[in-house]
């Protein structure tokens, strides 16, 4: 399960995460839009269920990453590691990058990692300090490994066998098997490198879906 509590007054939807795959890490809820290519699949198995339950609160949320940086209150984050955007990917709203790089700034106690599409690269790259965070490029085309120099870089397979057979190709990437704390918190620590998971086909399928 997942225990939700506020952040300071005015600022973020902060969750603490209970659950199999965060478990120990806090995040920042975002907004999920539904105009995702995965919107038929979700490869974030609860996203359905929780959106539902916290849609009005993940709006005041967007709100707030969104405010002027002069205006904004930033959260206080206890966990080690904390996850932006614990929905989705950043949104490349320059106001939303700025105020989470100056949340990031003021809680270095915490590792911090956020995930980023392809066309927010280079504004994320602009705007965020990645030795104070763990920018990870979020690739979208299912099936397709990309690397980045000095990033790690998280990429989807549409089913076990291709998976396994993208790992045989990339010697050096790892199997994200939904276990966080496990794994050792690889997309949160490492400078570099390339990620691997399955999408959750629960509530759809490949089929429904094409390529990005």
């Amino acid at each position: 399960m997942m225990t939700n509590v506020s952040g300071q007054s005015g600022s973020l939807w902060v969750t603490v995460h209970k659950s199999r795959k965060l478990n120990g890490a806090e995040s920042v809820m975002s907004v999920c839009n539904q105009k995702c290519a995965f919107k038929s699949f979700c490869y974030s198995e609860h996203l359905q269920a929780f959106q539902k339950y916290s849609r009005n609160r993940a709006e005041l949320n967007c709100v707030a990453l969104k405010q002027s940086p002069s205006t904004f209150v930033e959260p206080k984050f206890n966990s080690e590691i904390v996850r932006w955007f614990s929905m989705g990917s950043c949104n490349g709203d320059r106001n939303t990058l700025l105020n989470v790089m100056t949340s990031i700034h003021m809680n270095q106690q915490s590792k911090h990692a956020i995930w980023v599409e392809p066309h927010y690269w280079l504004m994320a790259n602009e705007l965020l300090n990645p030795t104070e965070v763990n920018i990870i490029y979020s690739n979208k085309e299912l099936d397709s490994i990309k690397q980045i120099e000095g990033r790690v870089t998280f990429n989807l397979a549409s089913s076990h066998d291709k998976c396994n057979s993208l790992l045989k190709e990339n010697h050096n990437a790892i199997r994200c098997n939904r276990q966080c704390n496990v794994c050792g918190w690889y997309c949160y620590k490492q400078p570099e490198g390339i990620v691997v998971e399955i999408v959750n086909t629960k509530h759809g399928g490949v089929d429904n879906y094409g390529k990005v």
